[in-house]
């Protein structure tokens, strides 16, 4: 058998080579309606031969098409074919000399591996950016949150601060007066309600200090560390005031403001420095 013409779309393709002698045709994806032509030359009485022809990994059986010398396919799906021709005589012999030719047919781009591991690629990515996406978002919203639950809390703070500041300071402020008026003015009496009266003086400054220094610390306004060290120096003098202590703050800077320190630091850190302060003066007596 001899293969003599081959047509894409019945347009006869033209080969370097003849089409005998070619192993293998590719096509690609959208040039899938082909035919061939062949002829079976050995045989001298060639109204009596029948033909038959089969397109392996499409057809399965032969097809016999008598003594037609042709075969078309159409829309055939990507893939790797064989196309197979014989031919008989009059006898109903088929010859062992058969007409062979391999036709690739390549897939579309979409249809093809490189194409399906980017496209995966393509949704592993949006996946990871999108997850990702979501817990920047998440983050941001909950910092948002965060950030707006410190400033309701600075501004209760503050209001705190600002309202015990003009109540329980005028109060207190008020009790240590009367006391020292009362004092003042109480002449001949026992010496027991004189110690009382100034148990109540004495406790009357105590609270105020002790006041002072708790408004001190709920106000936002002084969480730097600078504000911190101001507070300890003016402790400080007051406190090595009567004193011969030589009492000096030294390397307070306003860089120190850059310097925040959290509310439940802040009295911890101011007490440790009073509490040493108070040690140093009790030792310092001594030592005179």
């Amino acid at each position: 058998m001899l293969l003599t013409q081959f047509k894409i779309f019945d347009q006869t393709k033209r080969f370097t080579k003849p089409l005998a002698s070619l192993n293998r045709i590719a096509l690609d994806y959208d040039r899938n309606f082909f035919s061939f032509e062949f002829v079976a030359p050995d045989y001298e009485n060639a109204a009596s031969i029948q033909n038959a022809y089969k397109l392996e990994g499409l057809n399965e059986d032969w097809i016999a098409c008598g003594a037609r010398r042709y075969a078309g396919f159409t829309n055939v799906d990507p893939g790797e074919y064989v196309f197979r021709v014989k031919a008989a005589n009059g006898d109903g012999v088929w010859s062992k000399d058969e007409a062979s030719l391999r036709i690739s047919i390549a897939p579309p781009f979409w249809r093809t591996w490189w194409f399906y591991a980017a496209s995966l690629g393509t949704v592993f990515l949006a996946a990871y950016l999108l997850h990702t996406y979501r817990v920047h978002a998440a983050v941001k919203a909950s910092l948002e949150l965060e950030r707006i639950k410190l400033l309701e809390r600075e501004h209760v703070r503050g209001q705190i601060a600002r309202d015990y500041h003009d109540e329980m300071g005028h109060k207190i402020t008020k009790i240590g007066l009367f006391s020292e008026l009362f004092k003042r003015n109480a002449h001949g009496i026992a010496t027991e309600q004189k110690d009382h009266l100034d148990k109540v003086l004495e406790a009357s400054q105590s609270l105020s200090l002790d006041a002072r220094d708790f408004i001190w610390a709920l106000n936002p306004e002084k969480d730097s560390l600078y504000e911190v060290c101001l507070h300890l120096q003016e402790f400080g003098n007051s406190l090595f005031e009567e004193a011969e202590v030589n009492f000096q703050a030294l390397g307070l800077s306003e860089e120190l403001l850059r310097l925040e320190l959290d509310m439940e630091w802040k009295p911890h850190l101011t007490l440790l420095f009073k509490e040493a302060m108070n040690n140093a003066l009790k030792h310092a007596r001594w030592a005179f």
